[in-house]
């Protein structure tokens, strides 16, 4: 398969480099990097857990944000009140949705192949949103 040692050197090199889009933090290149790895992998049926657990936690805060809808949310996310099942991360009033941080980050990004992890009277509000 090749020699591993040209990719290790990039990595080192990489680590070395902190990009962020203009006007962007952290948030921006994380959210990217956890967005699309879940793009990849829900179609081959699966699963991402991330290392860190608690990692959705800044995607979502980012995700809610208005820094977001620079190329990340299309538009105002809905008035509801996000709540993740798997870390500690609430937001937002109105009707209740809940879920898996992962499946809240990836309905508020427009992705959906975790909308059906979704509950709340909230729910069906952000499915649509998120597949709109």
């Amino acid at each position: 398969m090749g020699d591993p040692e040209p990719v290790r050197c990039l990595e080192r090199q990489g680590r070395r480099r902190r990009f962020t889009p203009p006007s962007h933090d952290f948030h921006a290149p994380l959210t990217d990097i956890l967005i699309h790895r879940v793009d990849m992998l829900a179609p081959l049926g699966l699963d991402y857990v991330a290392a860190r657990k608690t990692v959705w936690d800044d995607v979502l805060d980012f995700l809610v944000s208005p820094a977001a809808r620079r190329g990340f949310v299309r538009g105002p996310v809905p008035e509801l009140t996000y709540v993740a099942t798997d870390v500690s991360w609430r937001w937002g009033s109105g009707p209740r949705v809940e879920g898996p941080g992962r499946a809240l980050a990836l309905a508020l990004a427009g992705r959906t192949p975790y909308v059906g992890q979704l509950e709340g009277p909230g729910s069906d509000v952000l499915r649509a949103w998120a597949a709109r």
